[in-house]
């Protein structure tokens, strides 16, 4: 290896070391975000985004459908939360569900396996 081949060479791996911190330091920083701003309040994020998106999905019409598996893969996907659970994303789809009126037009399986007083929303 010539000198001009050597330095392109360690120039090129301190780049790379570089990049891999920044990368590993952009990830520290959105986990730490994550957690300021509270597993809750992504996952009512995540379902009110999910009952937008099962909205905008529906044949005029007929009702949409929104899913736990849709919360929960926002949340992971889009959010970045990792460590949530079937039942707090179920949880989190049936309060915004309720607040948003979902039973108007959207049907859900946030009740499935749930105790229901005879008034409540599904």
């Amino acid at each position: 290896m010539t000198n001009t081949t050597a330095g392109r060479f360690a120039a090129w791996r301190a780049w790379r070391a570089w990049r891999a911190r920044r990368r590993e330091a952009r990830e520290l920083n959105r986990a730490a975000e994550l957690l300021a701003y509270g597993k809750a309040d992504v996952l009512r994020a995540a379902a009110d985004w999910a009952i937008t998106e099962a909205r905008q999905a529906a044949a005029p019409g007929e009702p949409g459908r929104v899913t736990v598996d849709d919360v929960l893969s926002i949340a992971v996907l889009r959010v970045g939360a990792v460590l949530v659970e079937r039942q707090e994303a179920a949880e989190a789809l049936r309060q915004r569900y309720e607040h948003q009126g979902g039973a108007r037009d959207l049907t859900t399986d946030a009740y499935d396996g749930q105790h229901h007083h005879e008034g409540d929303q599904r």
